[in-house]
């Protein structure tokens, strides 16, 4: 008998990944890059996405898997933390999406931050929790919904499709972790339904008949509860034991340390999710590769990274964000972008490279002041391929880094590792 199989799907900033899983291996990935036309024709920035598009990627996505559909018992994803939409009275998703890395409800966090606990998930402008208050104040949005809630809209009937979320993808919301639960402060601000809160592969129910009418799934397919990109990330890796870390290393970076107890510092962006009975904590940067890409095109990247490789001139650092607001290792919406243009190309990469190294140091030095230890360091994401930022990431934190994974192999993508949640006991 032929087997059944897991898909996992994985909503990223640049793209979207599905992967096919059968037995813990796996049999078929298939990748969308971004697709930006609604957000064109609706004027948006680049840095905007719409729900539209993300429609596109995920018909792409689906037209990739046709053959294997039909053998899909299982469907569970990982989506972009904090990167939300509003819904309103009819159903109509309010477009554009407001990112994960947006600052715009600097207000919105100030009027309740004496409300929470000062290291809660919730604080701050870039919060879930924020955000959603300025989407119910500035448009007609009724309902609210992370890009994981969207999607698992798209694939399950109501009330199935809004009365369920899972505790990671909420966490910033301000939902309790321990207990799962919204605590009172979160239930008094919100204008909005608050979801049940599932702990990640928790059944949901089956497809519903839009989802197999527009993508083929079949009609015994389930859907898992999800949770977020960078858990995803970390469970792609052989990381197990406590101590150990990865860092995801794509546009931004993002850290997760396996701790038996969690830690927080709304101060630096530090939070703790929840991975069963242990904890993951730590934050994601809104400064990561992405830096690059604001000065250099990938043949020109590329040529830099071999050309560059084992060049230090840490004197030269400079923080290494696109834009204005920071997330973590410090918590600041204003904390100002940095210009490259004054230095010539093979300046600006070194400089690039240093301010990303000097980065990730900040990182673990917060940590372990935090009291976490930090035994094994493991890279996963498009970063692990630039051949100057790993030889300077090996001159400073050599002892502790695991060897890097191929990034060619599927088993190496969140689109595997969210398929875990379904397979493994964690």
């Amino acid at each position: 008998m032929s087997s059944s199989f897991i898909l996992g799907l994985d909503l990223g900033t640049s793209g979207f990944r599905a992967q096919l899983v059968s037995n813990g291996k796996t049999v078929f990935s298939a990748h969308q890059s971004r697709i930006d036309t609604y957000a064109r024709k609706l004027s948006c920035s680049t840095t905007e996405q719409v729900t539209q598009d993300w429609l596109l990627m995920l018909d792409g996505l689906f037209a990739q898997l046709t053959d294997y559909l039909p053998r899909v018992n299982a469907l569970i994803a990982d989506a972009t933390s904090s990167t939300l939409v509003g819904v309103d009275s009819s159903g109509r998703v309010i477009e554009p999406a407001i990112m994960y890395h947006d600052s715009r409800a600097t207000t919105q966090a100030r009027a309740y931050r004496h409300m929470l606990d000062s290291d809660s998930s919730a604080q701050g402008a870039q919060a879930s929790l924020a955000k959603a208050l300025w989407l119910t104040e500035h448009t007609k949005a009724r309902q609210i919904w992370h890009q994981l809630d969207w999607l698992y809209a798209q694939l399950l009937d109501p009330p199935l499709q809004s009365s369920y979320s899972d505790v990671n993808t909420q966490l910033k919301m301000g939902v309790d972790p321990t207990n799962l639960t919204w605590p009172k402060p979160i239930q008094s601000l919100a204008t909005w339904p608050l979801p049940q809160i599932l702990l990640p592969g928790t059944p949901i129910g089956s497809v519903s008949q839009h989802a197999m009418k527009r993508w083929k799934l079949p009609s015994h397919c389930q859907v898992y509860a999800g949770t977020t990109d960078s858990i995803a990330s970390f469970l792609a890796t052989p990381a197990t034991k406590p101590g150990d870390l990865v860092i995801a290393m794509g546009s931004t970076l993002a850290f997760k340390l396996l701790s038996e107890q969690p830690l927080a510092s709304a101060q630096h962006g530090i939070y703790s999710h929840r991975l069963n009975q242990a904890w993951l904590v730590g934050g994601a940067s809104n400064a990561g590769g992405a830096i690059y890409t604001t000065r250099f095109d990938t043949p020109r990247l590329t040529q830099l990274s071999q050309q560059l490789k084992g060049i230090a001139n840490p004197d030269i650092a400079r923080y290494p964000l696109a834009q204005i607001g920071e997330r973590f290792p410090i918590a600041d919406p204003n904390f100002p972008a940095s210009d490259f243009s004054d230095l010539n190309d093979e300046l600006a990469f070194i400089s690039m490279t240093e301010g990303l190294v000097k980065l990730e140091q900040a990182v673990y030095n917060q940590l372990n002041q935090m009291g976490a230890t930090i035994s094994r360091i493991f890279s996963i994401g498009g970063g692990i391929q630039n051949q100057a930022w790993q030889a300077r990431r090996m001159d400073i934190f050599g002892d502790k880094l695991a060897p890097l994974p191929n990034p060619d192999a599927p088993h190496n993508s969140a689109a595997y590792g969210v398929t875990r949640l379904i397979t493994d006991q964690f």
